[in-house]
């Protein structure tokens, strides 16, 4: 039956409903998605199933006070991650569960974009980090004996350290009522015995601390409107899509694995999360088309929301449009104005009355949005980012950083001929930076140098002398010469030719040459020293043909000649013939008319020989040396130093 006959159906039995207590106003899955007040204060608005006739439906009902202590809660159920407490109206309601054992306890605590993970008994919501395998995971922290894993999800998540040497290792690793033990490096969970007892779950991680017995493991099994905790046979064969890329399926299906039985089977595929109206899914859970095996989409049963139209299916009745605010899917009443939501009365945590959202396709809320995040797709003109403010989506104005525009073109050179600069500009206006936003960074103007030689007239301008040519001679005063060209700059463009000569001549090696010495001819042999007993007669020649000047060398040779005369032997003076050592013999004897002379003159060797007495005194006033004319033996002792 249709939820239109149902809701025509509690209308009629409206008196009966009231006289429980109960009115549905709003359809709901926890308490959270009941708001406004009742008619009763002491009555608050709560979720629970209401029947009506055949169909049975969670609706908001007002009820009045049911507990006095949070024992009286116990069988109040509420989702995964949600504790039932008494409030100050004495009525049973969900709130966050404020200690956990494992991270599935808090599998509700976190907004989309978040994972939930227990530390210290408390839940800690962290920034899902992607990954494709567990060294991506390496820089997230953990707690002591939790290490960052990649899990099937590809979302970084910390998990129990399974690896062990001795039990104690594993003292964290299992709830209450379980034994740890270290098996093969690995941590397990130990029960005397198999579960019997109810345990309720959502996903089959709920179920990860369920004892079944060997060869068994535990899943969550689902049912129409609930899950619970089951032991499945050793036949399992998959635990997610991948596993099952091999199973053939017939067109329109695509192979999955079923999280219920951990067998591969085909689905029907589906392009919108509307062709998944037909399908139904437990309690708390909707269904959506979500990616699957081989680039398709199947329907599956989710819990969380991070898009709007992921709730699409999430079970509204027609006056009813579905919405996604904090992770999960809510119901609100369709409307056109904000008068047209003002009779559904005031939102639970203020005085205000609901308002209509155009946002979230014109439905009454308390709070169009919790999150940032929630607000990604509502509109704002440029430079402004979407925001959620006072639990309404707004626009902020962004920050404009300055940016730089394009360089203007650039200036005139500086000089009309020769070297100059020219420069250009630019301006911070693409765009200007506002509402504190950075400046540009850069200079705004820059410079180069620019050249108009070629419209310059250029005189010619000398090089340098290159070095001068070698003398034409040696001595006596020559020439050399030097040059240069007109090339420093080459004259161009009628500029005039370099004044000056090319050339430049110089004396040089202007010292006289020298002249070496030359002998004149023998002169004639002076007259013999003694007439008998054996003499001596000299002749010379000058170093005068020519004589040396400037440097020029003397001349090399005798200046005088000796040679031995009067031979015959006569009675005389003895007089002795020595060597340059004055290693002397007496072997000669000179006659009445000559003496013994002793000479020693320069360039001539030393002689001791019998001479005319005339020769000895005409050498001996003429030349200048050491010559001695003895005319007896005294004398020869007194100047050789003989006997």
């Amino acid at each position: 039956m249709s939820r239109y006959w149902s809701f025509l159906i509690s209308i009629v039995l409206f008196e009966q409903v009231h006289q429980a207590s109960t009115f549905c106003f709003t359809q709901c899955r926890t308490d959270q998605d009941c708001h406004g007040s009742c008619r009763d204060s002491s009555h608050i608005p709560v979720c629970d199933w209401v029947t009506f006739i055949f169909e049975r439906e969670l609706c908001c009902v007002c009820k009045a006070a049911t507990c006095s202590s949070d024992t009286d809660c116990s069988g109040h159920s509420c989702n995964s991650g949600y504790v039932s407490k008494c409030n100050s109206q004495h009525n049973c309601h969900c709130e966050r569960e404020p200690t956990c054992t494992l991270d599935i306890n808090c599998s509700n605590h976190c907004a989309s974009g978040y994972t939930a993970t227990c530390s210290n008994s408390q839940c800690h919501c962290q920034r899902v980090v992607t990954c494709s395998s567990d060294a991506n995971c390496s820089g997230q922290s953990c707690n002591s004996g939790f290490v960052s894993k990649c899990n099937s999800k590809n979302q970084c998540q910390c998990l129990l350290k399974s690896t062990c040497s001795v039990d104690t290792d594993c003292s964290n690793h299992c709830i209450s009522g379980y034994t740890a033990t270290c098996s093969n490096g690995h941590c397990q969970c130990h029960a005397h015995k198999e579960s019997t007892q109810m345990t309720r779950c959502s996903f089959n991680s709920d179920c990860a601390h369920y004892h079944c017995s060997s060869g068994r493991s535990s899943y969550c099994r689902t049912t129409f409107l609930d899950g619970h905790c089951d032991c499945l046979g050793a036949s399992a064969h998959c635990s997610r899509n991948s596993d099952c890329a091999n199973l053939q399926c017939s067109s329109g299906h695509t192979p999955v694995c079923s999280l219920s039985t951990h067998s591969c089977h085909c689905q029907t595929t589906c392009n919108t999360h509307h062709d998944c109206s037909h399908m139904t899914c437990r309690r708390g859970y909707y269904l959506v088309c979500s990616a699957a095996q081989n680039n398709t989409k199947t329907c599956v049963c989710k819990s969380t929301c991070s898009m709007q139209d992921e709730c699409t299916n999430y079970g509204c009745s027609s006056q009813y449009k579905s919405y996604c605010q904090s992770g999960h899917c809510h119901c609100a009443h369709r409307c056109s104005s904000d008068s047209y939501c003002s009779h559904y009365g005031h939102c639970a945590h203020s005085s205000s009355r609901q308002r209509c959202s155009t946002y979230l396709g014109n439905i009454c809320v308390c709070e169009e949005c919790v999150h940032d995040s929630e607000c990604s797709y509502f509109h704002c003109q440029p430079y402004h980012s979407p925001i959620c403010k006072n639990n309404s989506c707004s626009c902020k104005a962004d920050p404009v950083d300055g940016i730089w525009s394009q360089w203007e073109s650039w200036t005139t050179c500086s000089v009309t001929c020769g070297h100059g600069r020219q420069t250009r500009e630019r301006s911070c206006t693409n765009p200007a930076p506002a509402r504190g936003g950075l400046p540009c960074s850069g200079n705004i103007s820059e410079e180069r140098n620019c050249s108009q030689i070629s419209s310059c007239r250029i005189d010619g301008g000398w090089s340098g002398w290159v070095a001068w040519s070698i003398c034409s001679v040696s001595c006596g005063g020559g020439t050399h010469t030097r040059a240069r060209r007109c090339s420093n700059p080459v004259p161009s463009n009628g500029g005039s030719y370099c004044v000056g000569d090319v050339y430049q001549t110089q004396t040089c090696a202007t010292a006289a040459c020298g002249v070496d010495g030359g002998w004149s001819g023998w002169m004639a042999w002076s007259i013999c020293s003694v007439s008998c007993g054996g003499g001596m007669q000299t002749r010379a020649r000058m170093c005068s043909n020519p004589s040396p000047s400037n440097g020029g060398s003397n001349c090399v040779g005798d200046v005088y000649q000796t040679q031995t005369c009067a031979t015959a032997a006569c009675g005389g003076l003895a007089c002795p013939t020595c060597d340059h050592n004055l290693v002397c013999a007496f072997n000669n004897t000179c006659d009445s008319s000559e003496t013994c002379m002793i000479r020693s003159y320069l360039k001539t060797r030393f002689t001791v020989h019998c001479s005319k007495k005339e020769d000895c005194a005409f050498e001996q006033s003429n030349l200048n040396g050491e010559i001695y004319c003895c005319d007896d033996h005294s004398c020869i002792q007194r100047y050789l130093g003989i006997d």
